[in-house]
């Protein structure tokens, strides 16, 4: 499989003021500490993770709308991470995004049609008609009708909006689109059309995902891959139909075990997550899972477990991942 997307030991630390007034001492929390992945072409990865988990900023950090503080991430084998925007134009074309809410994703003064071709107008050479063959093109792709082109995003219920979205994170032929919970501000039954909306395309245009989540359901739909996030750091990564028999970590578990049956004769017992998740600015020492992990040991709360295969595609950061096999 063609290598995409490669992040190395992705670290992203933001300073914090304490003290009336933000007057204090200055600290540090770690939003996003060491995480490494690599998407491949017409591969989605999914993300999941619990809020403050590190999965937006991670997103942000790829895409360069947030500086890394160390690592690497590299575009088919090139360096893009701290770039400048001249010099990142390439990479902008063949990386889009589309976020969670249409509501404010898109201009209400603008009207759907420019709003679709407005990436175009940074193609060189590129002529207005070609511009507006390319939108009505896009439309067609994502089932708008090119005779609405004209109307405004409040004239478009949420589904359509969020389709507007995707059609203007198309029209650049991009080979990764990173999605940020594209689907949670949309009613249930929107959910499912816009989420085959998103298969058909992958599997029409071999386009990759980034895929972001907090509904793991969702994300085991999309996913062929699913990295389980937990303060900042990725704490188990493999196939995604793996994961959801036999996750190797606790947490991974946890959530998994969480995902609402699909009959109601298949519903099992569970015991739900004990705590909060620590603070990033006071995590625990060791495994940032040891203050709410039912198999907790002395090791868990001083040394720190690493990133490692436990079967073949499967990785687990936990000390006793066996034991869950």
């Amino acid at each position: 499989m063609t290598e995409l997307l490669k992040v190395e030991n992705l670290q992203k630390h933001f300073p914090v003021s304490s003290g009336f007034l933000g007057i204090g001492k200055k600290r540090t929390v770690a939003a996003v500490s060491g995480v490494s992945f690599v998407i491949h072409e017409g591969e989605t990865l999914g993300i999941v993770g619990e809020s403050g988990s590190g999965k937006t900023t991670v997103s942000k950090v790829v895409l360069g709308l947030e500086e890394p503080t160390g690592g690497s991430v590299q575009w088919q084998g090139t360096e893009v991470a701290g770039e400048s925007e001249r010099r990142l134009r390439w990479f902008r074309q063949s990386v889009q995004a589309v976020f969670q809410d249409p509501f404010s994703a898109l201009s209400p003064r603008q009207r759907v049609g420019d709003i679709i071709g407005e990436p175009l107008l940074f193609v060189p050479g590129m002529k207005k008609r070609d511009r507006e063959q390319r939108v009505e093109e896009v439309m067609e792709q994502v089932g708008i009708s090119p005779a609405l082109r004209k109307r405004f995003p409040h004239e478009f219920s949420g589904g359509q909006r969020q389709r507007v979205a995707i059609a203007r994170a198309l029209t650049v032929k991009p080979k990764l689109i990173i999605l940020d919970e594209p689907v949670s501000a949309l009613d249930l039954s929107i959910r499912a059309q816009v989420l085959n909306l998103l298969k058909d395309l992958q599997e029409t245009l071999g386009v990759s995902f980034l895929f972001i989540a907090h509904d793991l359901s969702v994300v085991e739909y999309m996913s062929h891959r699913v990295a389980v996030m937990y303060l900042g750091k990725i704490v188990e990564i493999a196939p995604a139909d793996e994961l959801y028999k036999r996750a190797t970590h606790p947490y991974s578990k946890a959530l998994v075990a969480a995902i609402p049956p699909r009959h109601p004769a298949e519903a099992k017992p569970v015991q739900p997550l004990q705590g909060e998740i620590p603070s990033p600015l006071n995590p625990p020492p060791g495994c940032a899972f040891s203050t709410r992990c039912p198999m907790v040991e002395d090791r868990c709360r001083s040394e720190e477990p690493e990133l490692r295969e436990v079967r073949p595609g499967q990785f687990s950061a936990c000390h006793f991942a066996e034991r869950l096999l």
